[in-house]
């Protein structure tokens, strides 16, 4: 595997972000990223970022991946679209995500790692693994791993130490959903690791806002009778969910005090 070099290289200064957040199967950790002595230092990110485990729901379902097989690199025969993260997965990231940005510094990765049985033998586990930051106004998402079958548990034990280390061309890319693009891993990735490893910059505030918008009525519905204020609809979260989650974006410095009063007005007109 050659696991052995990377994990004495720049990513093995790492951060406990908490107790809950260290788990046998799955972390989430800060790790200085570090650079060689002739190299400049890299632009800091801009972290620490305040978002609530409510806020990290959204994101990280609108993930997708799409994974491929060898030889069909170039092949239009792909496998389905699917969710980067289990509904499991996310319940965890989404809390301890939350910490870990609340404690990041400038010059940190946000680390994880994830471990699944494999459903086609008990003996194999399979490692998702990577790494977040915030640059300017995206949130952006490294894989080095997703769903990685692994056999020794020796070999998961050197991924969990080097997170955002990949040996093999990825066999997986992200399908961009809205606020989504595609990006490319940064300079210090590419020197010291595989390059083109699979990443995705993610404009998290317009996201969060989306969310807040109430659902527009299908053709269908429009003839229907108007719900009582007290109902909750079965096609999103309550008017009172909403005005708490855009006030909350606001609290958080997220959006601005403009962008909050016309959120707020075009909430209560759609009422």
């Amino acid at each position: 595997m050659g696991f052995g070099q990377a994990c004495q290289g720049p990513f093995q200064t790492t951060r406990i972000v908490c107790g809950a957040c260290e788990e046998p199967d799955r972390f989430v950790r800060l790790q200085l990223r570090r650079t060689a002595p002739q190299q400049h230092p890299p632009p800091p990110f801009a972290h620490p970022l305040a978002l609530s485990p409510e806020d990290w729901m959204p994101i990280l379902t609108s993930i997708r991946v799409q994974g491929h097989r060898p030889g069909l690199l170039f092949s239009s025969d792909k496998d389905p679209v699917e969710p980067a993260f289990s509904p499991d997965d996310i319940a965890y990231l989404s809390g301890t995500l939350s910490k870990a940005f609340a404690q990041a510094r400038p010059g940190e990765w946000i680390v994880f790692g994830l471990s699944h049985a494999s459903s086609a033998s008990a003996a194999v586990t399979e490692v998702t693994s990577g790494g977040w930051f915030v640059d300017g106004p995206h949130l952006h998402l490294i894989l080095a791993h997703y769903r990685y079958t692994v056999t020794m548990p020796n070999v998961r034990e050197l991924l969990w130490q080097a997170p955002l280390h990949a040996n093999t061309e990825p066999l997986y890319d992200f399908v961009p959903g809205d606020f989504q693009t595609v990006a490319q891993t940064p300079n210090l990735l590419s020197r010291l690791l595989l390059p083109n490893l699979p990443a995705i910059a993610i404009a998290y505030q317009p996201l969060l806002l989306a969310t807040t918008a109430p659902p527009q009525p299908s053709p269908k519905s429009s003839a229907a009778p108007p719900s009582r204020p007290d109902q909750q609809s079965d096609a999103g979260p309550s008017l009172e969910e909403r005005l708490q989650k855009l006030k909350r974006l606001r609290e958080q410095a997220l959006i601005t005090e403009e962008e909050y009063r016309a959120k707020k007005q075009q909430l209560l007109e759609q009422f």
